[in-house]
């Protein structure tokens, strides 16, 4: 395993910048973040693979400093409300980047498609209450299924081993159980992505994810999380809409790695991952209200490197 660098949530670095913390981290590899507003626009990503030169500038620009890309995300797409042949296009557009690029890895989201008529925005039902709202939910798991199957084929057709699904709400794939029955219809291609901040705050426990998904792990975000126990007890965590720039009036925050667990769960998160036999990148994302963006990412990549060291110690003993 090696440490790996999320570049987009270092906004306030040029790109250059970017890259140049990503060489400066314990690894030499970078998650690049496509179709954010901060990142490659889809607009960009087709001016690049529309132009050799621009692109192969581009490339350059990232190899030149000893970085590779690990793996292109492009969560953002999934997330938009149309749901369908611009977001397959976009996909599309993402992998034929990759492989430009050298990764042959894709992040990602599944998406969820709104319900009829209106398709307006994101409709994943999540509490089994009231009955006849469940009417849609077959169409709406059997719509991003289609879409998956055609992404995934011309994933495979263009030499990408992996898709790997963040597990989050809203979204249809959000837990394990969600994972393993999407990926025993679309494919092996599909895996999870492993992201500890996003299943603390809903309660999951990462390393038991982990061991049930076993080979359908692709991909480990470090991000870590903060509970606010007062804020929680009167209102808990599904309606999380304050922001995180007013952090101390949520119920939980995202941290950097170390300042919301301790080495007691990391050490065992870490041992859980060699368990299964992962070996790829842990991508370090840093959503810390309370520390700059570059900062919080040494901090944690620190961290990390030292738990993983210790741990690859006991592992030759």
């Amino acid at each position: 395993m090696e440490l790996c660098l999320y570049n987009d949530f270092v906004y306030d670095l040029p790109f250059d910048d970017a890259l140049d913390l990503a060489a400066r981290l314990d690894g030499s590899a970078v998650e690049l973040v496509v179709g954010d507003r901060l990142s490659l626009s889809p607009e960009r990503v087709m001016e690049l693979l529309g132009d050799p030169a621009a692109l192969a500038s581009y490339r350059e620009l990232i190899t030149s400093r000893g970085v590779r890309v690990a793996a292109v995300n492009c969560s953002a797409w999934a997330l938009e409300s149309a749901f369908g042949d611009e977001l397959a296009a976009n996909m599309k557009a993402a992998i034929r980047l990759a492989r430009a690029l050298g990764a042959d890895k894709i992040v990602t989201v599944s998406g969820c498609p709104g319900t009829p008529p209106t398709i307006k925005a994101m409709e994943w039902m999540t509490v089994r209450w009231p009955r006849n709202y469940f009417e849609d939910l077959d169409a709406q798991w059997n719509k991003v299924v289609a879409l998956w199957t055609d992404v995934a084929g011309y994933a495979a057709d263009h030499g990408i081993r992996s898709i790997a699904f963040d597990l989050h709400p809203l979204q249809v794939v959000s837990n394990a159980p969600a994972l393993r029955r999407f990926r025993a219809q679309v494919g092996p291609i599909i895996g999870a992505n492993i992201d500890p901040g996003a299943m603390f705050w809903q309660q999951m426990d990462p390393v038991s994810v982990i061991h049930a998904l076993g080979p359908a792990v692709h991909h480990v975000h470090l991000k870590d999380v903060e509970v606010y126990p007062d804020n929680l007890a009167v209102s808990g965590v599904v309606l999380t809409t304050t922001p995180q720039e007013e952090p101390r009036l949520r119920a939980w925050i995202y941290r950097t790695v170390g300042f919301g667990r301790d080495e007691s769960f990391w050490g065992p998160f870490f041992e859980a991952l060699r368990d299964i036999g992962y070996d790829d990148v842990l991508s370090v994302v840093n959503r810390d209200p309370y520390l700059p963006p570059d900062m919080g990412a040494e901090m944690a990549a620190r961290f990390a490197a030292g738990l993983l060291s210790k741990n690859q110690e006991k592992v030759a003993h």
